[in-house]
């Protein structure tokens, strides 16, 4: 169940309430929460594609607010849909944008009678229904839109927007949801989807775009059935991307309930200490708590964790100041680990800092042994502890938290390693798409601190990498011979940092079709000729020549001139791949498969499938955001998806995955987005994970470190290994079942856990607890099957 859910049942359960579901689509069980309302509560439907999608991305019940979700996936033809008790309830109807490619069908909705009069009744009672970026121009909803005397806006062209400029203005009539509680101003800055460009006369436009006033993006019609709203939005203020998306939301929700709706203090400033300071803890991947008090309820007297060997271990350490008291200026600092016969690798200490302007989701984490803690704020120490290399056994020591000026505050630290050796090298392929190098050298201030980050890859578990952008100039005599000196591959030697057999390097640039290498002279060779074929040769040549006199294996290296290949590219693809392995038939090549190559892979209008390059591809690394599969593994879109990564398993050769992986605006995106990707990839049985990207340093929300001399990670950078560790802790236990089943001793018990941490886990993507707790119950059973396992078996520290 989402995580938003468990925790709003559980408030409805303290306040002596029952838990019931309010409605059904199909076989798909809702969300919603029965039982009888007070007076406090106010209730939201949402009708969405994606039951398990986070929407909207400021959770509800930030705002105060009780949801009742009901799925209308585009892919649920014929599902049963029974709006009646929850708009009972509510005052509120939204009608959620499309998840991916699928999108809310409300023919499920209104072409039901039942349905229709829930919401003509829901109308009169006040109710207002939100369209968010929905179409609403077809089927059933355009018929009873038009019953109730409605008529949908019309969607305008939408003009080129930049990213830093400031989107929306409000011209015309004042209207109390542009002003109350918050007064907006047109310094707005949201997400624009689309726009409207003509709307009713029945109906107000209080949001418009400043580019071009004349495009609404936001429209309002009142007095519907007598006592209703209905409103046309095509911004992000649902995705509170930035705090304009939060202010759109107190003034919306304040509109629809007819009364004053705040969200909550953000985190950084949420926590209510009376006196003093208090330090206290949490999952570091799960939802701050909403309570004010949790600092105080929670006080953190001791620290105790539990590990493997061969890993690292995240925890969090909160520090919560009193609004009275001054400002909390400590020193932080973690004292050696040790058991009785040997110690760990020193604590690294870290801030995760609150960068965001609004004080919601932290991301940086510099290292830190100075904290300052604003009066009535809140800040984050984070640890990690590093197994890699050690014994079983209890390691003991301390978390000092020592005030300027006051006595040192010490927390008992434990750490207790199990008799559990995890792999200590990645067991599957991990690729990030770092940009190390050329432009990006001044960001680390000196060339050299390269090193450094390249490490930090390893210590992440990246064992494939992208050495750069660029390879040497092109240049080819007339008949079509490469002029390759000497020093033309040499001087990008200091870029294959690591070349140990456990790596990998993807070889990219200037081997793009089509190849175009210069003749000395200054003109270009012609594509497709001869010439041009001969020169892509002695290119290719000399690229290899380089690698393998660098004593890289073909294991290692692989060529990869397309990126998300499209249809229209695959007949130059297949003669360049030709010439790939016509120069050297063990060469290896790679290839992402993007939305428009799943979209052309069978069958393609205008070039070729992308299935015909099969002959060619060693490597195929499929475009997969995780979560979205396994929220509706029966959506088109997924099968669709595993259709495709079915055909690349069979051609025997590897398969991994990717996806274009961004910072995100909600408390779980590190939890759901990075530390579930080994979980998905291990699941699906592809062989390697990754993301796009590591280091891009233009838009932040795609970099999961910072520059610096030092690479400073993020808590998302952070999510992934723990992910990762997670993966290894399954090997394990799948280890441990084939001895244990050679061994004739059963495994039912085991095999069920593993199969049920698989789907919970990866079904259930916003809930937080599952992944370290389906880790904790992995560690016991391994323990189980090695304690019965005939001692040649066991693993030994």
């Amino acid at each position: 169940m989402n995580t938003r859910f468990l925790l709003l049942a559980a408030i409805l359960c303290t306040a002596g309430e029952a838990q019931q579901p309010t409605g059904r689509v199909g076989h798909v069980a809702t969300n919603g929460l029965a039982g009888a309302a007070t007076a406090a509560e106010r209730h939201v439907v949402l009708c969405v594609a994606n039951p398990k999608a986070q929407y909207p991305t400021i959770e509800l019940d930030e705002f105060g607010l009780t949801p009742h979700v009901f799925s209308l996936g585009a892919e649920a033809p014929g599902a049963e849909v029974d709006l009646r008790e929850a708009l009972d309830r509510s005052r509120l109807l939204v009608f959620a944008p499309p998840s991916g490619s699928d999108r809310v069908n409300l023919d499920l909705v209104f072409a039901n009678s039942v349905n229709r009069n829930a919401v003509r009744s829901f109308l009169k009672r006040g109710g207002t229904i939100v369209f968010d970026g929905t179409g609403v121009a077809q089927g059933e909803v355009k018929g009873f839109l038009a019953e109730i005397g409605v008529v949908p806006p019309k969607a305008g062209d939408l003009p080129p927007l930049e990213k830093k400029e400031k989107h929306l203005a409000t011209p015309g009539p004042a209207h109390k949801i542009l002003n109350t509680p918050q007064a907006l101003t047109d310094e707005l800055n949201p997400k624009i989807r689309s726009a409207y460009s003509s709307w009713d006369e029945k109906q107000i436009a209080p949001l418009r775009l400043k580019q071009k006033p004349e495009l609404a993006v936001l429209v309002i019609q009142e007095n519907v059935l007598g006592g209703g709203r209905v409103v046309f939005n095509t911004t992000g203020l649902f995705d509170g991307r930035t705090t304009d998306g939060a202010r759109l939301c107190d003034n919306l929700y304040t509109f629809a309930f007819q009364s004053e709706v705040k969200r909550v203090p953000p985190p950084k400033s949420r926590y209510i200490v009376e006196s003093g300071w208090q330090a206290w803890t949490k999952n570091p991947y799960e939802r701050f708590s909403l309570k004010q008090d949790a600092a105080e309820k929670s006080p953190l007297d001791k620290l105790e964790l539990t590990a493997a060997i061969n890993e690292h271990l995240s925890a969090m350490v909160l520090v919560s100041n009193s609004a009275n008291a001054p400002a909390l200026n400590l020193t932080v600092a973690a004292s050696e680990l040790r058991s009785a016969t040997n110690a760990l690798p020193p604590v690294v200490v870290r801030e995760l800092v609150f960068d965001r302007a609004d004080g919601t989701n932290p991301d940086p984490l510099p290292e830190c042994q100075k904290l300052s803690v604003p009066p009535g704020e809140t800040r984050i120490v984070w640890l990690t502890v590093n197994t890699f290399g050690r014994t079983a056994g209890s390691y003991r020591g301390e978390l000092v938290l020592t005030p300027d000026g006051e006595t040192p505050r010490p927390i008992p630290l434990r750490v207790e390693v199990l008799p559990i050796t995890l792999p200590a090298a990645n067991p599957m392929r991990f690729s990030t798409w770092e940009w190390f190098f050329g432009w990006r050298d001044k960001l680390v201030q000196n060339r050299d601190n390269w090193k450094y980050f390249h490490q930090d890859l390893i210590n992440h578990g990246a064992n494939v990498f992208h050495p750069v952008m660029e390879m040497p100039s092109r240049v080819a005599d007339t008949n079509g011979n490469v002029v390759l000196g000497p020093d033309n591959f040499q001087k990008y030697r200091d870029r294959f940092i690591t070349l140990d057999k456990q790596s990998r390097y993807l070889i990219y640039g200037n081997i793009e079709a089509p190849f175009a290498p210069s003749i000395k002279g200054g003109s270009e060779l012609r594509f497709p000729s001869p010439e041009h074929d001969k020169a892509y040769r002695g290119y290719v040549a000399g690229i290899i020549k380089f690698l393998k006199g660098l004593g890289l294996t073909y294991d290692q290296f692989a060529f990869y001139p397309y990126d998300e290949i499209r249809d229209t590219q695959v007949a130059t693809a297949l003669k360049n791949y030709a010439i790939i392995k016509e120069v050297d038939p063990q060469a290896k090549i790679f290839v992402t498969l993007g939305g428009k190559s799943k979209a052309n892979f069978f069958e393609s209008k205008e070039g070729l499938p992308v299935k015909d390059l099969a002959p060619f591809i060693d490597i195929w690394c499929q475009g997969l955001a995780f979560h979205e599969y396994f929220a509706d593994p029966k959506s088109k879109q997924a099968q669709n998806l595993k259709k495709v990564l079915e055909f690349c398993k069979q051609t025997g050769q590897e398969v991994w995955s990717y996806n274009v992986t961004t910072r995100a605006a909600y408390e779980l995106a590190p939890y759901q987005r990075y530390r579930l990707k080994p979980w998905g990839a291990y699941a699906l049985g592809v062989t390697g994970y990754g993301f796009f990207g590591l280091t891009i340093w233009k838009d932040d929300t795609f970099s999961a470190i910072l520059p610096g001399p030092r690479p400073v990670p993020t808590i998302r950078w952070e999510a992934v290994r723990d992910g990762l560790n997670d993966v290894k802790y399954l090997v394990v236990l799948t280890e441990e079942i084939a001895r244990a089943k050679q061994a004739g001793r059963p495994t039912d018990r085991a095999e069920a856990l593993r199969e049920a941490a698989l789907r919970e886990v990866n079904e259930n993507s916003l809930d937080a607890s599952l992944a370290p707790t389906y880790r904790t119950k992995i560690a016991s059973m391994i323990l189980e099957l090695q304690k019965n396992a005939p001692a040649r078996a066991q693993v030994q520290p």
